[in-house]
C-alpha cells in the first residue's frame, strides 16, 4: 500500500506547485558548491635576542719615568794633605751633593671597568593564518524554469 501512496503524493505535490506558479510548474536549480579555506600571511616583529649588559675591563696604564734624585747631600769633610814642603796641612773641604738618575714605574691611569649595553635584536616572522574556513553548501544557479 505504501508503494502506491508515494507516486500519488508526488503527483499531488507537483500539481500543487503548478497551481501556485500560475499553472506552470516552478523549478529552482541549485548546485552543491565547496569553497576551500582562505589563508593569509601575518607578519610579526619578534625579539631574536634579549638586551644585555656586559663589562669590559680596560687595564691600568703604566709608564717609566726618569727622576734625578740626590744620592748624598753636600757636606764638609776634613781633609789632610801635604804641602810643597812636605808638611801636613788640614782643611775643611766642601764636597758637592751627589745626584743620580733613577727610573721608576708609575701608574698613569688605574684599571677601569666599563659597562657596555647591547640592545635587543629584532626580526620579522611570517606565518600562515586561516582567514576564512572551508565551507560547502547549496547555491542557486541563478535562473528559473525547466532545464538549463
Amino acid at each position: 500500500m505504501l508503494r502506491s501512496l508515494v507516486p500519488a503524493l508526488a503527483g499531488l505535490a507537483l500539481s500543487a506547485s503548478a497551481a501556485i506558479a500560475g499553472g506552470q510548474p516552478c523549478v529552482d536549480c541549485y548546485r552543491h558548491v565547496v569553497h576551500p579555506p582562505v589563508y593569509g600571511v601575518q607578519h610579526e616583529r619578534v625579539m631574536v635576542r634579549a638586551p644585555r649588559t656586559h663589562t669590559e675591563v680596560v687595564p691600568a696604564e703604566y709608564r717609566t719615568v726618569a727622576e734625578t734624585v740626590m744620592v748624598s747631600p753636600a757636606r764638609k769633610v776634613w781633609q789632610v794633605s801635604y804641602d810643597a814642603y812636605g808638611q801636613k796641612v788640614g782643611c775643611w773641604v766642601t764636597v758637592p751633593a751627589q745626584y743620580a738618575t733613577r727610573h721608576r714605574h708609575v701608574m698613569v691611569r688605574p684599571e677601569q671597568v666599563i659597562p657596555v649595553a647591547i640592545p635587543a635584536v629584532y626580526g620579522h616572522v611570517s606565518r600562515k593564518v586561516l582567514v576564512e574556513p572551508a565551507r560547502a553548501g547549496w547555491e542557486p544557479i541563478g535562473h528559473r524554469g525547466y532545464g538549463y
